[in-house]
């Protein structure tokens, strides 16, 4: 399991924003979605993608934990689902 992963396995957030997430992971669309949460990229790995994630995600994470006006629920669940998909794509493409 590469490094990433162990980072994402040891994320903690609140039982209701992973279960909106997992509940969004059956209709991602890595084309669609991706460019929505991370802006225009150019086709990179798995393990880059996951790390630029994680930081869009820890930073919707403290918003929302410092009660920000700006936080977006569902801004911070888009990331989460792009997360869990990507983590899901890059482990079976690990076995």
């Amino acid at each position: 399991m590469t490094k990433i992963l162990d980072t994402l396995n040891k994320i903690k957030r609140p039982k209701l924003l992973m279960q909106a997430a997992r509940f969004g992971v059956p209709e991602y669309k890595r084309k669609l979605h991706l460019p929505l949460v991370l802006g225009p990229i150019h086709p990179s790995d798995c393990t880059n993608i996951l790390a630029k994630l994680m930081r869009v995600e820890q930073d919707w994470n403290e918003k929302r934990r410092d009660n920000c006006a700006s936080y977006s629920f569902v801004d911070h669940v888009d990331v989460l689902i792009a997360i869990l998909a990507e983590a899901h794509h890059l482990r079976a493409s690990e076995t």
